[in-house]
């Protein structure tokens, strides 16, 4: 009974011990949870610096990186196999429309040619010959002498026989059009760029796939010169309008150009679509191939808001600036315009009112608190 009694007071003691713990475990917990609202309630807001949008000149010159190009370039292949015999220009020579640069000697074709001549006056005698004979079975028959079958089988030989003669005389003509192509002539006057023959050398005719010319001549007393035109900017560039091409070798000079074409289509790769401008060059003196710029006035694309390039982040495929709304980050998507270096167009999603954050880093969430820690101009 008394060993009973002692068991019963060892858990009763047990079960106090127990309780007091879970009292204390509970109040700990309870003083926990009521120091996290606080703690969380006095986060200290992330110091961001910011920047005010500024506004896009509104008539900025629109500046083009440009290549002065031949008006005209032609690369000319030998047509017909021999040796050349004539070589009668250097590079930068002058020509003229048909002025003959080389001579090529081919007298295998000439050879050709003849026994095509020959063929040609064989036909033509065969030809003679039979409209004689039809000429007379037509009499024959009219007397009849002879049958309508004499007469059909006349006529079908005079139908060979002309038929040979302008099969022969083709022949004929086709060998002196490639005698002809022994003079290698300038398509248009020009200037030569380019000689890879010499006396003596061996040519062989329509090889243009192994790009062994003879001679390239360009027109460059007019030039096309080639740029890249972004796209927002392409409303207006208009056909015949007039622009200034100019460039670094001639320090201070302008030159005056026209829109002569745009190729219709833009690069998705770039975003910009080819441009050509028509520039006389009558002294010559601009050479082909020389880089310079092409300044179309008061060409800006659409209206634009700048801000630094350094404000630009992307979300999800998207381009997106952050904000300062209140005491809280935004992240506004927008569209842009022309990078510029250091600034950035910003076609669409502001108005040029907010406080853009700089350097919006990946810890910067929508929505966490923010304080300005230092507002700075546009661009520094």
């Amino acid at each position: 009974m008394k060993r009973s009694s002692l068991g019963i007071l060892a858990m009763g003691a047990v079960a106090v011990a127990l309780a007091a713990t879970a009292a204390v475990t509970l109040g700990v917990a309870q003083k926990t949870s009521a120091l996290e609202p606080a703690a969380s309630a006095g986060a200290e807001p992330r110091a961001v610096r910011t920047v005010q949008p500024q506004h896009s000149p509104a008539a900025d010159a629109l500046r083009l990186p440009a290549v002065a190009e031949p008006y005209d370039d032609v690369r000319l292949f030998a047509r017909i196999n021999g040796f050349v015999v004539e070589q009668h220009v250097q590079i930068g020579d002058r020509v003229t429309r048909g002025q003959v640069l080389a001579v090529i000697d081919t007298p295998e074709v000439q050879r050709e040619y003849e026994r095509a001549r020959a063929a040609q006056a064989q036909a033509d005698a065969r030809l003679e010959l039979a409209s004689r004979n039809l000429e007379r079975t037509q009499a024959l028959v009219a007397q009849n002498f002879l049958s309508e079958a004499a007469l059909d089988e006349r006529r079908a030989d005079a139908r060979m026989a002309q038929a040979d003669r302008n099969a022969a005389a083709a022949e004929a003509e086709r060998l002196a059009e490639l005698l002809n192509f022994r003079s290698v002539r300038a398509p248009f006057a020009g200037v030569v760029i380019e000689r890879n023959v010499d006396r003596g050398d061996l040519v062989a005719g329509d090889q243009r796939q192994t790009g062994a010319h003879l001679f390239r001549v360009s027109r460059l007393d007019q030039l096309r010169i080639v740029a890249d035109a972004p796209q927002g900017a392409l409303g207006k560039i208009k056909i015949g309008a007039q622009v200034t091409v100019v460039f670094p070798e001639f320090a201070g000079e302008i030159f005056a150009g026209r829109i002569a074409r745009t190729s219709g289509n833009i690069d998705p790769r770039s975003g910009t679509m080819r441009v050509e401008i028509t520039l006389p060059n009558p002294a010559e003196r601009i050479p082909g191939g020389m880089a310079g710029s092409v300044l179309i006035d008061g060409v800006t694309g659409p209206a634009a808001l700048l801000v630094p390039v350094n404000t630009v982040v992307q979300r999800d495929g998207q381009a997106h600036i952050a904000i300062i709304s209140g005491d809280r980050a935004r992240f506004l998507a927008v569209r842009l315009g022309r990078n510029l270096g250091q600034t950035v167009e910003i076609l669409e999603g502001i108005d040029g009112s907010e406080a853009v954050i700089l350097n919006p880093n990946a810890l910067l969430r929508e929505g966490e608190a923010v304080k300005v820690a230092t507002a700075v101009s546009e661009g520094r």
